[in-house]
């Protein structure tokens, strides 16, 4: 079969059973010689408390279309769920410093948006009583409509705190839109992220939310760059007031830092303690390990000497670490003190080397955090693919905007949310849904259609769990992994072959009404087949269609040969859990609805118009030696751009045992041996942020690659996640990630 779920997911499932308005005037803001990140760097939103409960609505997401992930949502117009009142100053507190970013916002919206702010000044402070101002600026107004995408400014920009360290932000009102009142319907504030080329500095954290475990407040002072004289220099000078350092009680201090992606490291910049009189505070050595799990931590260096803080205001780094490279997410520093009850340090910078990368594309994620308020809307799924409905994936001439992209999900939830609590609300079950995205992220760039693709002809207790797709010509084919759940199987469930669904595009649309079924039983078990009997988990079986790669000029293959390339995988006897082989077959593209002109590659390397039959010893396995683990649900693709360009990658999870890694094997042809297996991303997101506890039954799976969203010189991926929490909306839908080789630094 095309997908293979587990009992939880089944359990779970079971459980559950732009629009812009104009503004007048002109933008009024300060300039910042601090460096304007790239925008594709992700963004990671703070959280701001009010200091007045007043006006919670601003930031506490009600009358958001999805969770605070991004920026990409809009707001309604109902007037309970934003603020409005009399003048007055909005002071917001994040309850340590940070290094602040860019700050969204969605002007008031009820009525005209007569409320909404117009000029305003906004201020930073580390103590809520010393501001320091950052500009004046005029916001763009609301309008009233129902779905409100940011404000921002009048001109469309957005405000910037250029990488300034605060813990409380202040804006303060000077004029409205003519209404009676001053509010606002939402605002969300990211932390500062640089733009990553070589030797640029990266935005670390303490680590947050680990399990439920937050760190003291004060350790957001060894990463945020309070007491530092640049927002990013590695040769910034440090203060000596110790409201800016941080320390930890004993003479063996630990210090771990989260830099929110795996990066290969250039180097750590560290500044000792440096409180006047107690500079023996500070570590007399240090050890650097490193980890992208929390669990499974490398020395990278021991017991290395540092020097003494000065005590002076304005002290230089104390040690620079040449980190040659080393990739990792999280990084710990440990040492003993000098003496003294206390171990600190004052501040921890980190820059990103050379090789590949890979962080989080939060606006990606943020376009599936969906919060529908009708119970028959998307509100989350598993299984996602993707496809441009030009049949094109890489395409760096075709704007991201003139972009059609389909989605097809499996297992879905349909429910209203809350958006204060992501509680879900009622709730439905469609087996397959289906998304068309048009241009950039963006909900309402988005189209849900949840009517799920069914067997034709229809047999009770049988559904499809929709895998990969292609286009060719002006047809849209959908690979269906039939399902049937009449009699259980060992996880409740067990496939009965493998489908293949069309549908006609024209006019750049779906046609609805032209989808036709080819049957793959009736055809003859050309895309599968099983030595199980029915109700039982098959010992040998093999199956195709868990990935597809169009090696077509449509697509824009390299040295392309007209084929269409169906990935799957046979499931080999070996102990107590089956080994599962990579395996291919092809067919010409204009053949692709005729299932007699497949061709079969043989473990002799030959390739046959002639089915494997039953056996899982005649397929040519593409991943040879113990590289046997691989979850069915997949992606093979060629790389366009890069040092792999012309080389093809198979994207993956170990999911038959919930590794959390995002993987990839790659191969010189479509059906090559796909071999240097590579770790690019471990998948603890949202385990550290979803409430309570990181929820230890919660798993990662689905994990693949999409050439069709990914701009030239990036690779966009996805994992899912599941679990026990199954009416937290958050907990559901697909989590993304860019993937891509460390630019040069910028000329200038």
């Amino acid at each position: 079969m095309i997908m293979n779920k587990t009992v939880r997911t089944i359990a779970v499932m079971t459980l559950l059973a732009a629009l812009l308005s104009c503004g007048t005037g002109t933008p009024r803001r300060i300039t910042s010689s601090v460096p304007v990140p790239s925008p594709s760097f992700p963004l990671e939103l703070v959280q701001l408390t009010p200091a007045d409960p007043a006006y919670v609505s601003i930031t506490n997401n009600s009358g958001m279309s999805g969770s605070p992930v991004g920026n990409i949502h809009f707001h309604n117009n109902r007037p309970a769920d934003m603020y409005a009142g009399e003048i007055q100053d909005f002071i917001f507190d994040m309850n340590r410093t940070e290094q602040l970013g860019k700050m969204n916002v969605w002007n008031h919206n009820a009525g005209a948006g007569a409320n909404g702010l117009r000029d305003i000044t906004v201020s930073f402070s580390e103590d809520n009583v010393q501001y320091t101002e950052l500009g004046s600026f005029t916001l763009k107004q609301g309008g009233g409509t129902a779905t409100l995408s940011a404000t921002n400014l009048v001109d469309n920009s957005i405000i910037d705190f250029n990488g300034a360290s605060a813990r409380y932000i202040k804006i303060a009102p000077e004029s409205n839109y003519g209404g009676e009142q001053y509010g606002l319907s939402e605002i969300r504030l990211s932390r500062y992220r640089h733009a990553v080329y070589q030797g640029s500095y990266i935005g670390s954290t303490p680590i947050f939310d680990l399990r439920g475990r937050l760190p003291p407040a004060e350790a957001s002072n060894l990463t945020s760059g309070v007491g530092l004289s640049h927002p990013t220099s590695a040769d910034a000078q440090h203060s000596n007031e110790p409201a800016h350092m941080f320390t930890v009680s004993g003479r063996q201090g630990s210090f771990d830092i989260d830099t929110h992606g795996r990066y290969p490291l250039q180097k750590i910049v560290i500044w000792n303690y440096n409180e006047a009189g107690n500079t023996n505070w500070g570590l007399e050595s240090i050890t650097v390990r490193l980890s992208d799990d929390l669990e499974n931590w490398t020395t990278f260096i021991s017991n290395t000497a540092i020097p003494a803080g000065t005590g002076q205001n304005g002290m230089g780094p104390s040690v620079t670490i040449p980190m040659n490279n080393e990739a990792a997410r999280f990084i710990r520093i440990s040492g003993a003190n000098r003496g003294g009850p206390n171990a600190g340090l004052s501040a921890v910078r980190v820059y990103v080397g050379e090789g590949w990368f890979a962080d989080r594309a939060t606006d990606w994620t943020a376009l599936f955090s969906v919060y529908p308020t009708s119970n028959s809307e998307w509100a989350g799924a598993d299984g996602v693919f993707s496809v441009n409905l030009d049949g094109r994936d890489f395409n760096p001439a075709r704007r991201p905007e003139d972009r059609k992209t389909l989605w097809t999900f499996q297992d879905s939830i349909t429910s209203r949310v809350n958006p204060i609590t992501a509680a879900r609300m009622g709730f439905g079950m469609p087996n397959n849904t289906r998304a068309v995205l048009t241009g950039n992220p963006h909900h309402l760039n988005l189209t849900f259609n949840t009517e799920a693709i069914k067997p034709d002809p229809p047999v009770p207790h049988q559904f499809y769990w929709i895998g990969d797709n292609f286009v060719v010509g002006d047809k849209l084919y959908i690979l269906g992994g039939k399902v049937d759940n009449s009699t259980g199987g060992e996880w409740g469930f067990f496939g009965v072959g493998n489908d293949l669904a069309r549908f006609t595009i024209v006019n750049g649309e779906i046609d609805e009404s032209s989808l036709i079924i080819f049957n793959d039983a009736t055809e003859g078990r050309y895309l599968s087949n099983s030595t199980a009997s029915p109700g039982q988990r098959g010992n040998s079986d093999w199956g195709v269609g868990n990935a597809v790669f169009e090696n077509t000029v449509q697509n824009g293959a390299i040295n392309p040969d007209g084929y269409i390339y169906l990935y799957g995988v046979a499931s080999v006897p070996a102990g107590q859990f089956p080994a599962r082989r990579l395996i291919v077959a092809r067919v010409q593209e204009a053949n692709v609805e005729d299932f007699t002109k497949i061709e079969y590659y043989w473990n002799d390397n030959t390739w046959r118009n002639e089915p494997w039959g039953k056996s899982v010893t005649n397929q040519k396995y593409l991943n040879p030696g113990n590289q046997t683990q691989f979850a069915g649900e997949c992606s093979i693709h060629q790389m366009q751009w890069g040092p792999d360009r012309g080389k093809f990658y198979h994207v993956y999870m170990d999911t038959q045992f919930f590794d959390r890694w995002l993987r990839v094997r790659v191969a010189d042809s479509p059906y090559g041996d796909f071999t240097d297996m590579r770790r690019i991303f471990f998948a603890i997101d949202p385990f550290m942020s979803i409430p309570p506890e990181g929820h230890k039954d919660m798993y990662t799976y689905n994990g693949k690659a999409h050439p069709s969203i990914s701009p030239e010189g990036e690779l966009i991926l996805t994992y899912n996640t599941n679990g026990g929490e199954a009416m937290f909306a958050d907990m559901y839908r697909p989590h993304f990630v860019r993937y891509a080789v460390v630019p040069p630094a910028p000329a200038n």
